[in-house]
């Protein structure tokens, strides 16, 4: 059964919060396919307009939002309008007010069914064969999004009135990332908080690191010595058969824990690889069997099945974080999402955060894995794309000024880390932020595909693995291609 909230207009709350917003620039894919990247975040001096008559008052209509979440509860980026009054935590105060300011503003009331993410895609797909206009925007999983755009179901987000997508509060950079044939059939704006959540990032053990005596890894990022030789080093010193027993296990000190399904994605995209990158022409194509990634996926093997560096952490990813949080790992895979749950606070491990390491010194920049995100999307039965198109171009806005500053000047850089380099560290993460097209929108073929299952298996990536798995990842291709252009 799912549940309804419906959030009244006639209240009316000051704005306490300046705008402190992203600023990005657009992402050039060349022969470094992520070179360019740019997605720095900066502190504007006044809060953004948009463009939006000022005439504009819907009188009393309702906008009926259908959000997707894993479970209820799952990670506050995924939720919109769950929040039906101050309750003083500093995110969920700003949503409050930015629903509040938009539905003042326009006359509009917002009402939120929330369910799961597969029971929301099969939703969508079978009212919109019907014909029934049952919602206006739906947030959904990126992969269920694309298929819907593939299927004819859902609005390019181009061609909506209203929205501006060159705008600030549209993500320029994974906005770039995920057009096909020069259309923006899917976008992420400031109010889709899970292009935040899902960004991978390592969390360290600073008591380990003094007591093994190793350098501080901040010194190592900021110098631009923190890649995959000083990681392996790293690991080496920190794992341990602690009960002597030469048999490595949960009772053991091990050097990066992780969910296999995670491991591989991380490191290449740190290394400036993709899986699939973008012609001239703006069309996909895999490119996985590049020397640069098989150099690094082999390297990445040896420090996690060839040695007993990693714990050997297969499906669930709760496993890791309690290791961590019992001192057992001097490294974790963490993600914004993980920070703000609140995994690491509750322990006593005092943590710091740093990017994935480089591939080697000679690369000029980090680069940091968008695992996915969960962007909003626009039905064909709705026949009022003026007035849908109108809140999300508003919403953007208002997120940019109010939930952004919130989400990560204020919660993250500040209630959620434990020291002030981690909030700096955390600015040189954003910038460098990577959104993979195998590893997001076609991750069923690629991430949770073959790889995945070579990784989890035990088993080295090779270039006839990755060869003989061509042709599927080539035709999920090809049909999204041929949805988007009609050859």
């Amino acid at each position: 059964m799912t549940r309804r909230k419906s959030v009244s207009a006639l209240l009316l709350l000051t704005l306490l919060f300046t705008a402190c917003g992203e600023t990005v620039q657009q992402t050039s894919i060349d022969s470094d396919p992520v070179a360019n990247s740019d997605d720095s975040t900066t502190v504007d001096d006044a809060l953004l307009s948009d463009n939006l008559p000022d005439d504009l008052d819907f009188n009393g209509r309702e906008l009926r939002i259908l959000s997707s979440q894993e479970y209820e509860g799952f990670g506050d980026g995924l939720h919109m309008l769950l929040v039906t009054e101050n309750s003083g935590d500093i995110l969920d105060d700003a949503i409050y007010q930015r629903n509040l300011k938009v539905m003042e503003r326009f006359g509009v009331t917002f009402v939120e069914t929330p369910m799961t993410y597969n029971e929301a895609h099969t939703l969508v797909r079978t009212s919109v064969s019907a014909g029934d206009d049952v919602y206006d925007v739906i947030s959904l999983a990126d992969r269920n999004a694309l298929s819907l755009v593939a299927e004819g179901m859902i609005y390019y987000m181009d061609e909506l009135p209203y929205i501006d997508l060159e705008r600030e509060y549209w993500n320029q950079t994974l906005n770039e990332s995920i057009t096909i044939a020069d259309r923006q059939v899917l976008a992420y704006s400031d109010m889709m908080l899970t292009a935040y959540d899902f960004t991978h990032l390592l969390s360290f053990n600073k008591a380990m690191i003094d007591e093994l005596s190793l350098d501080d890894p901040y010194t190592l990022v900021d110098s631009g010595k923190w890649t995959l030789d000083r990681f392996n080093e790293y690991l080496a010193a920190a794992t341990s058969d602690l009960n002597g027993d030469t048999i490595y296990d949960e009772n053991d000190r091990y050097g990066f824990v992780s969910d296999a399904k995670q491991v591989s994605p991380c490191f290449w995209i740190a290394a400036g690889c993709l899986s699939i990158e973008k012609d001239d022409s703006d069309i996909p194509r895999f490119v996985m069997n590049s020397e640069r990634m098989l150099n690094t996926l082999d390297r990445v093997y040896q420090l996690t099945w060839e040695n007993d560096y990693w714990y050997k952490q297969l499906g669930v990813e709760e496993i890791g974080y309690t290791m961590f949080s019992n001192g057992q790992a001097l490294f974790c895979n963490a993600s914004f999402d993980a920070l703000f749950g609140g995994i690491f606070r509750a322990s006593n491990v005092e943590y710091g955060v740093i990017p994935y390491p480089k591939y080697d010194e000679s690369q000029e920049r980090y680069y940091t894995r968008v695992e996915g995100g969960f962007p909003y999307v626009v039905p064909v039965t709705v026949n009022d794309t003026e007035f849908v198109g109108a809140m999300l171009e508003a919403l953007a806005c208002e997120s940019h000024n109010t939930v952004l500053p919130a989400y990560y000047e204020v919660a993250l850089k500040t209630k959620y880390t434990r020291d002030d380099t981690s909030a700096r560290i955390l600015d040189m993460i954003m910038e460098g932020r990577i959104y993979d097209f195998g590893d997001t929108f076609l991750t069923g073929c690629v991430r949770d595909g073959f790889v995945s299952q070579t990784f989890s298996s035990g088993q080295p990536m090779t270039a006839s693995k990755i060869e003989s798995n061509t042709a599927t990842v080539e035709a999920a291709i090809g049909d999204i291609v041929e949805a988007v252009t009609g050859e």
